[in-house]
């Protein structure tokens, strides 16, 4: 998933400005800035103690969570196209590409040929791999080898500061 440097920024300028604008919208009864900083508190993810990334990454992140249905949709498209000719024989020898970085190893998985490449974090949090750069595969499926180009092949990572579970 490729994502440009502009949406992000536009992103972190829009909750900025949904941030001040609350902030400056005139003056509330200290039992409503109670009620709202425990409501607050209540709704935001607790972040582990190891986690190093910036406040606008960890935001990020949970903004783009992977989307459950979209995902079944792409399995679905690609079962559906490898399943349109099973006598295809239009194969390409997919590489180890566990250790890479995210976004390299889905180049080169497309560069080869490979129609259906998707990423996973491998943590089961569901977070997205934006841009890849900062991702490292820990697995993949199917395991190197000949494999037909409409095989669906799905690579989960990890952030290159994490382990591989």
């Amino acid at each position: 998933m490729t994502t440009h440097p502009s949406t992000r920024s536009l992103a972190a300028l829009v909750a900025a400005a949904a941030l001040t604008g609350l902030t400056a919208c005139g003056q509330s009864s200290n039992a409503q800035k109670a009620a709202s900083a425990s409501k607050a508190a209540a709704v935001s993810p607790t972040p582990s103690p190891t986690d190093t990334r910036s406040e606008a990454d960890k935001a990020w992140d949970d903004t783009m969570l992977h989307n459950e249905t979209n995902l079944e949709d792409m399995h679905r498209q690609a079962a559906a196209a490898a399943s349109s000719d099973p006598n295809s024989t239009e194969t390409a020898d997919l590489p180890d590409l566990v250790g890479m970085n995210l976004g390299s190893a889905i180049d080169l998985a497309d560069a080869l040929g490979f129609m259906w490449v998707i990423d996973e974090d491998a943590t089961g949090q569901g977070r997205a791999q934006v841009g890849g750069k900062k991702w490292m595969v820990c697995s993949q499926d199917p395991a190197p080898g000949v494999t037909r180009l409409e095989a669906l092949v799905v690579l989960q990572a990890v952030r290159h500061e994490e382990a591989c579970p």
